[in-house]
């Protein structure tokens, strides 16, 4: 049985700055997350380290799989015709479509790196905090923090304290982050050249809206 006690906000502020040093130290960290995609449900994974690297494996509930990889600047998607479409599938085949970062057609996804990375700057997307709680189950005991929209961030207190959850709230997007291998080498490998195939080509009329 779960037991959840209220605890001060200092020990919650001071908890958190412990989270954060350690995985800065870490270096790296992977999320489990459930969230919504392109206006749909998606689960997946999302990995990512300190030199903005980010490699991601989502399962869209109506648009299949995706994979996806980043360096901060540059990034990579691979999908199916389920997404791309029958015409554009056809040219795309089973390459990765890959361009900046910054064009729309990799921000819906990209954006997960970012959330991800939270647990790494301990910019944690909390304003005013409301609550806060720890409880304990097991062995194991957490300090739950809750902003004045609902968004939840846990932090472990046993053994080495790291972000172990993120949820959003109201204002947002709905999210839920579960953060674990801390310090876990990222395999970040971009796909050869015969293996991708440039945004503006697979996706001319994607690429004129982003860039024009």
């Amino acid at each position: 049985m779960a037991e959840a006690v209220s605890i001060g906000p200092l020990d919650g502020s001071r908890l958190l700055e412990a989270a954060t040093e350690n995985a800065m130290a870490a270096g790296s960290v992977t999320a489990e997350l459930r969230a919504s995609v392109m206006g749909q449900p998606a689960t997946g994974r999302v990995s990512v380290d300190g030199s903005r690297h980010c490699v991601g494996s989502l399962e869209l509930s109506k648009l299949g799989p995706v994979d996806f990889l980043s360096d901060g600047t540059h990034a990579w998607l691979k999908a199916d015709e389920r997404l791309w479409g029958a015409e554009r599938g056809a040219v795309i085949g089973d390459r990765y479509v890959t361009g900046p970062e910054s064009d729309g057609v990799f921000r819906s996804l990209t954006v997960f790196c970012s959330v991800a990375d939270r647990a790494l700057s301990g910019d944690l997307g909390l304003g005013e905090v409301t609550g806060q709680s720890r409880r304990r189950t097991g062995g194991t005991t957490t300090v739950t923090l809750v902003d004045r929209d609902g968004s939840q961030a846990e932090v472990s207190e046993t053994g080495t304290p790291y972000v172990t959850r993120l949820r959003s709230g109201r204002n947002a997007e709905p999210f839920d982050f579960t953060y674990r291998d801390y310090g876990k080498a990222l395999a970040f490998t971009p796909p050869p050249a015969d293996a991708v195939v440039d945004v503006a080509t697979a996706l001319p009329a994607t690429a004129e809206r982003t860039t024009g």
